[in-house]
């Protein structure tokens, strides 16, 4: 089945179009960001003019001259985004759904020592949530081997869509079972210690749980155990499975089964 026979414009209503109701919203709407712009503009210049009083320009804060600690904790402010990171821009249409990136990653541009300093809490601190196989291929691609090293934390969607012999198993690019065993296997992932697996089957009813296959099974062992340390710190979500799945993986790992109908605490 296409992707277009998932959707059809005739199952859209449409609506005939208020072309004066919209040229009002229009005429309100650009009023309100020509004020909008005078207030920022009388707000620059009154900062300015406190910096000025202040010697804000003559005596420039030393930030390299702060502990490493301090530094630290303004690296992580600045760059851990308050919910997973989406290394591939999302349709419009989902924008409103959350934040999708670390609030201020071009603080790595500032100098050599500032982006030697935060890369490590970029990659460390955050979690990398991946819709498709190719979005994880081109960002572990990107960022290259040493920043590849210091991920912990990752975030996929599994589509369970098709099965076998539907599944074509050399498609690489696709986001059934056997496309992210072998991105996981081969993708060099060194230090993983936490892991979020969504399973999904495109139209599916939400109270279809899935069952953990001997694939991803493996695939989510291989990566998780590679990660020198206590096997104990491992932790595993596991959302749109069986509860039967959290009995595959070791016991001393941290597992947690998720619903999709169930409210996320955490995202």
């Amino acid at each position: 089945m296409d992707g277009d026979d998932y959707f059809d414009e005739r199952d859209c209503p449409s609506f005939p179009l208020d072309v004066d109701d919209l040229l009002e919203k229009n005429q309100r709407l650009q009023r309100r960001i020509c004020a909008l712009g005078r207030k920022y503009a009388a707000a620059y210049k009154a900062l300015e003019e406190a910096r000025e009083a202040l010697g804000y320009y003559a005596n420039p804060l030393p930030f390299l001259q702060f502990p490493r600690g301090i530094r630290d904790q303004i690296y992580t402010y600045a760059l851990q985004a308050p919910v997973t990171v989406r290394t591939h821009p999302i349709p419009a249409i989902y924008t409103s759904i959350s934040v999708f990136k670390p609030p201020t990653p071009g603080m790595l541009l500032v100098n050599r020592q500032v982006y030697r300093e935060a890369k490590e809490i970029l990659y460390s601190r955050n979690t990398f949530a991946f819709s498709e196989t190719k979005h994880m291929h081109d960002f572990l691609e990107q960022i290259g081997n040493e920043n590849k090293d210091r991920i912990q934390s990752i975030s996929f969607t599994v589509d369970y869509t098709r099965k076998p012999p539907h599944a074509d198993p050399n498609h690489e690019s696709g986001n059934e079972p056997h496309n992210w065993a072998n991105i996981l296997v081969n993708g060099d992932l060194k230090n993983i210690t936490k892991m979020h697996v969504q399973g999904e089957i495109i139209d599916g009813a939400p109270w279809m749980l899935l069952v953990m296959d001997p694939v991803m099974e493996f695939a989510i062992k291989n990566v998780l155990q590679r990660s020198p340390g206590n096997e104990a710190l491992r932790k595993l979500k596991l959302t749109g499975y069986n509860w039967n799945a959290c009995k595959k993986f070791p016991q001393n790992w941290e597992i947690i089964t998720k619903q999709w109908e169930e409210p996320d605490e955490e995202e």
